[in-house]
């Protein structure tokens, strides 16, 4: 992964970080939300009775997902925030 670095010719670093820090707010929301989903066997069994499994199987990988987009913003917002306490 690709870290910025905050110089003079580049992006405002306390603004950078403001914005990470806001998609990390949503991300982890979303985050919140999905886990917050219900999976159902009963809503699935119609459709035999493997697929309560592999649903169950696509709703975590969503969530690994999301918590691996969430975890790569808060690392690329803690690198900018190392460089705008030095500056």
């Amino acid at each position: 992964m690709q870290l910025p670095t905050i110089h003079l010719n580049g992006s405002n670093g306390q603004r950078l970080l403001d914005q990470y820090i806001a998609a990390i707010a949503v991300v982890a929301d979303a985050l919140a939300a999905l886990r917050q989903i219900d999976v159902n066997g009963r809503d699935y069994y119609v459709k035999g009775p493997q697929i309560i499994g592999i649903a169950l199987d696509e709703h975590q990988a969503r969530q690994e997902r999301l918590a691996s987009v969430l975890a790569e913003l808060e690392q690329i917002a803690m690198h900018i925030s190392d460089q705008v306490r030095r500056v």
